[in-house]
């Protein structure tokens, strides 16, 4: 049924329109809500829109300091380069093109010397992420990304723990320091960079994206 279709909801067993109306009632109070939900085939490639209020909306002063703090964070980027394999240099890949990202071409981020919609760029362990705009509406910040469904969820989430942690079993003094709740260097430098739409993209590298 959902196989190369689109798959209307309404009337169907699965609540999907009632869960996302509640999640949006309980953030944004309003008298009037319509939510309509479609299940589209896709192979490899979530595509996710994203709105996002900010605390201080009138210091977003332009699309490019958004794409400027996508860019930024990275939120492991005091770690020796190499220390996690399968970790991008940027998890966050920022397309200025109209009309990117798109599932079927954006599923990972470009490598010097291959093509830039090339599949399967870090493993599909990148999110790319673009169609920034500002000031829509009830909305400080739009903006959509498509992540690889098929590694960036759980099995790439799981992956990098997995070098993470052997990375801290073999440097006690750090695992130590983590335990005890010190930030790692750097570390808030990026938070801060990122803000809140970046720390929204980041729910997706971190195979938090909906399926």
């Amino acid at each position: 049924l959902v196989q190369g279709n689109v798959y209307p909801i309404w009337g169907t067993k699965e609540n999907t329109e009632t869960y996302i109306a509640n999640e949006i009632a309980a953030l944004v109070p309003t008298e009037s809500l319509s939510v309509r939900a479609h299940r589209v085939g896709v192979h490899v490639g979530h595509f996710v829109d994203v709105r996002v209020r900010v605390r201080d909306a009138a210091a977003l002063s332009s699309v490019e300091e958004v794409y400027a703090a996508f860019e930024k964070f990275a939120p492991l980027s005091h770690l020796p380069e190499g220390a996690l394999p399968s970790l991008p240099p940027r998890p966050l890949h920022t397309m200025r093109d109209v009309g990117t990202p798109r599932p079927a071409s954006h599923c990972g981020t470009p490598k010097p010397g291959r093509p830039p919609a090339a599949r399967g760029e870090w493993g599909g362990m990148a999110v790319s992420v673009g169609n920034v705009k500002l000031a829509d509406g009830a909305w400080d910040i739009c903006f959509s990304l498509v992540v690889n469904n098929m590694v960036r969820g759980a099995y790439g989430a799981a992956l990098l723990m997995a070098e993470y942690h052997q990375y801290l079993s073999a440097r006690p003094d750090e695992l130590l320091r983590l335990a005890r709740g010190a930030e790692a260097p750097g570390a808030e430098a990026s938070h801060a960079a990122g803000g809140g739409a970046a720390a929204a993209a980041a729910a997706a590298a971190r195979g938090d994206s909906p399926s």
